[in-house]
């Protein structure tokens, strides 16, 4: 009895200094991804997919995106994983950023001869209609990307363990349905084929010996503790480094990587890592734009010409940053350097290029209006300020009080000049 009382009494002391209990909060969900499910007339079922949309989806109205899919099971719960790798990096400039998508009930697959790979298990039995599937994917899946989310043309598939069997069976049949494939844990599977003592290295040999319009070709992972449970998958993995040390043909790049110190699935960070990198490197794909504009001529066109021999390599339309948080390398804050440098005109055009790209964003008409106080151009400044202000109002941005002050600063200069 004298131990409740104490308790009720510490409760009442809490509660008089601030300390309610329960704690009172409020829940929101953070919408990260879309789960769709649709009917495919192709295939005659439902089908449920995963879709990452990048948050510069509604920001850049034009702006089109790679798509990377992971097929299967194995593709939905690595989902969220492969999200945040691909969300990371594309903010970053790293890689284009990009559509993830997976395919939740996973892809058709043929019937297919294992060469020992699993005991004693001589088949694996066909699942669906594979032909049907490429169609589905061609005729229904691509298409509704592109029209609901922007999607171009730039594809990579990944297969995880198992889910590797219907990327291994695409590079067969149909290679050009996708420019780059990532398989990963599929020690065992490469060593499998369509027909009795034949492989999917002979299928994947043929595939790197082909030349290719721009970077694709083939990523492998396989976790070090996986080589050690039967001979033949070590023998797999080294007959694909000499298939890949012997592929000469140009844009179709290829890597086998052992992870060490890891296990099956493990792998999969390191993995798509390496994967991202191979095809995306550093050096080519995160540009420093303070060395950008420190070069002879014009900053704008010196940013613009860097994406556009980008965007020649690679296929697909890249454009510069025009947002960028806490970081030069972007439109947005790069002009900032070009107005301390009293190169107050080109950091009007990079305003200006950021309002093409971005036309629904208050900060970039801001942007246009800081440039114009900075060439002694007050009307101008204030112009773009009130259609700053007219968008934030619209849009009931957060920072709305700060585009007003701004205004009121503007005008009261105008009036003391």
């Amino acid at each position: 009895m004298i131990r409740l009382f104490l308790i009720l009494l510490t409760l009442i002391m809490l509660a008089e200094k601030g300390y309610a209990s329960p704690l009172q909060y409020k829940e929101t969900p953070i919408t990260t991804a879309k789960h769709i499910v649709f009917d495919s007339k192709i295939l005659k079922q439902t089908v449920s997919i995963n879709v990452f949309i990048p948050d510069s989806f509604n920001l850049v109205p034009t702006q089109t995106y790679p798509v990377i899919l992971a097929n299967g099971g194995h593709g939905q719960v690595f989902f969220h994983t492969l999200t945040g790798i691909t969300k990371h990096l594309g903010e970053l400039d790293r890689i284009p950023e990009s559509l993830v998508v997976s395919i939740n009930d996973g892809g058709h697959i043929p019937k297919l001869y294992t060469n020992g790979m699993w005991g004693s298990r001589e088949t694996i039995d066909a699942y669906g209609d594979f032909d049907l599937y490429r169609q589905f994917l061609k005729q229904e899946l691509f298409p509704f990307l592109t029209n609901q989310y922007r999607a171009n043309d730039y594809r990579f598939l990944i297969g995880i363990s198992g889910s590797a069997i219907f990327p291994l069976s695409v590079i067969h049949h149909e290679p050009e349905l996708f420019d780059g494939y990532i398989l990963m844990a599929s020690h065992d599977m490469i060593g499998m084929g369509l027909k009795p003592q034949q492989t999917f290295l002979n299928t994947l040999s043929s595939f790197l010996d082909k030349p290719r319009k721009r970077p694709g070709g083939l990523f492998f992972a396989v976790a070090d503790d996986d080589l050690t449970k039967l001979e033949a998958y070590s023998k797999n993995v080294d007959s694909l480094k000499s298939i890949v040390n012997n592929a000469q043909a140009s844009n179709n790049w290829a890597k086998v990587d052992v992870i060490g110190n890891e296990r099956h699935y493990d792998i999969f960070i390191k993995g798509m890592l390496a994967a991202f990198e191979m095809w995306f490197p550093e050096k080519r794909w995160a540009p420093k734009y303070r060395d950008l504009i420190a070069k002879p001529g014009d900053a704008l066109n010196n940013i613009e010409e860097f994406y556009q021999v980008l965007s020649q390599e690679y296929g697909i339309t890249i454009i510069p940053k025009p947002n960028r948080w806490n970081s030069v390398n972007g439109l947005q804050i790069i002009g900032n350097v070009l107005h301390r440098a009293e190169r107050h005109s080109e950091a009007l055009a990079i305003a200006k290029r950021r309002k093409h790209y971005t036309p629904d964003d208050p900060g970039a008409y801001m942007q246009i209006a800081q440039a114009y106080e900075h060439l002694s151009e007050l009307p101008n400044a204030i112009k773009w300020q009130k259609e700053a202000i007219a968008i934030a109002r619209r849009e009931s941005h957060e920072s709305l009080n700060l585009y007003e002050d701004y205004l009121k600063q503007l005008m009261t200069s105008t009036v003391s000049n």
